[in-house]
């Protein structure tokens, strides 16, 4: 494990802490009441704790509204079952587990650099929290793209309005992609819409210095990350007359180590011979 990552780690951590004294105006229960007393940096155990007994308490609020004995038991029933998931899905990055890749997480972690996951699922609500040397950092909550113009309008009555909106798309892009920004504090927050391809929005908040810890070891996605066919076109499609490509250059078949076919020639036919035919009167 890095040292140095760790202490600067902790220290993100332990300025965190220190901001919920003056109120982070990103605080995760500012637009969820349950989800009050969640801090970044604690274990997956610590996570499971507080999710467990936050299942606790909204069924116990049922079960108190509730008259019917047959109902209630019926609750308990259900809040033992939904509490016994939790903590039931852990997903460590290390490249054995790659079905995440193409989910609508997938830009959320990369392989191989000491980040796990842990995945509940409330109903049509799923909420990924993420950890990195162990300590949670960031959390991810999805819904269901019919929900979305709803709860945007909560978030804004939560946040305010975002600082930056911006779309995602282009040339390395699955799908284009509304994202809304709301920065400038130690905890970032952000809403992404994901309903073109995977039917669904997000919400995610983060530690802003942590998260940037984090994404300052992943590889960068540039040039160097796509596919060299890919590469070998495009650079050979800005200038197919180049003096180093000749007639029948084929970009692809070059990389693999085919020969082109050579495009054939049309023959040129003879001229006729003898005096032209005079013209009829």
């Amino acid at each position: 494990m890095n040292k140095k990552l760790v202490f600067v780690t902790f220290l993100a951590f332990s300025i965190v802490a220190a901001s919920r004294v003056y109120a982070d105006p990103h605080l995760p229960e500012k637009f969820d009441v349950s989800l009050t007393g969640l801090q970044f940096g604690w274990t997956i155990d610590q996570t499971v704790e507080f999710l467990k007994k936050r299942v606790e308490d909204r069924y116990g609020v049922l079960i108190r509204d509730t008259m019917d004995v047959r109902n209630r038991d019926q609750l308990r029933r259900e809040a033992i079952a939904e509490a016994a998931t939790i903590g039931t899905e852990i997903v460590k990055f290390d490249g054995s587990d790659t079905r995440w890749n193409v989910s609508e997480v997938k830009d959320e972690f990369r392989h191989g650099f000491g980040e796990e996951m842990l995945h509940v699922k409330e109903g049509v609500t799923h909420l990924y929290f993420y950890y990195v040397d162990g300590a949670l950092y960031k959390l991810q909550m999805t819904l269901p793209k019919d929900q979305q113009k709803e709860f945007l309008k909560d978030v804004v009555r939560a946040y305010g309005e975002p600082t930056i909106t911006s779309e995602k798309g282009g040339f390395t892009a699955d799908a284009n992609e509304t994202v809304r920004v709301w920065a400038d504090t130690s905890i970032s927050f952000s809403v992404t819409d994901h309903s073109e391809r995977f039917q669904c929005f997000s919400f995610r908040w983060a530690d802003a210095r942590v998260d940037a810890i984090v994404k300052a070891k992943w590889p960068h996605e540039d040039a160097d990350t796509i596919n060299p066919l890919i590469l070998e076109s495009m650079e050979w499609a800005s200038d197919p007359n180049s003096e180093e490509y000749g007639e029948d250059f084929d970009p692809v078949g070059d990389m693999l180590g085919v020969s082109p076919t050579p495009t054939p020639k049309p023959e040129k036919k003879p001229a006729k011979s003898g005096k032209a035919k005079p013209r009829k009167k």
